[in-house]
């Protein structure tokens, strides 16, 4: 699956860079990059929730563009016409499936595909508030017939 042009509110980032401090330790990354004065560089804006919201809004939203692999399948089914299996097996089938395996994307938070708060059911489509990332899972199977 793929999401093109989908942008995201990264609200885990004000938490994180020094936005909400009573809400989360920001990081070390952050004190050494914020704005200190005229004629200094930096990647983060200064300690604090900028009272223009709309400004500190646009600095929080990221390109949320995306290329995932769901599903994959991989399986091998061996030949029992001849040989040692097809005196004990009628069919005999290996496969591994991985879903969510790959997110290809530029966006910094856990997983462009939010749509949740973490902290309720509600649904905010492009708004991450540190939602749980979708889970990857392995499952392998033997398929035998006898």
């Amino acid at each position: 699956t793929f999401v093109s042009g989908n942008e995201i509110l990264n609200l885990r980032r004000l938490s994180n860079e020094g936005g909400d401090i009573a809400r989360a330790t920001p990081t070390v990354r952050y004190y050494e990059n914020y704005w200190r004065g005229e004629n200094t560089t930096n990647s983060f804006q200064r300690p604090g929730v900028d009272p223009n919201l709309n400004k500190l809004y646009d600095l929080l939203l990221e390109d949320g563009s995306y290329i995932r692999a769901r599903d994959i399948t991989l399986g091998y089914s061996f030949n029992t016409a001849q040989g040692v299996i097809g005196d004990y097996f009628s069919s005999l089938r290996l496969y591994l499936s991985v879903q969510n395996a790959f997110t290809i994307t530029n966006y910094s938070g856990y997983d462009p595909d939010v749509n949740t708060v973490s902290d309720s059911a509600t649904l905010f489509n492009g708004i991450d508030r540190g939602a749980y990332p979708n889970i990857r899972t392995f499952l392998f199977g033997i398929k035998i017939g006898l």
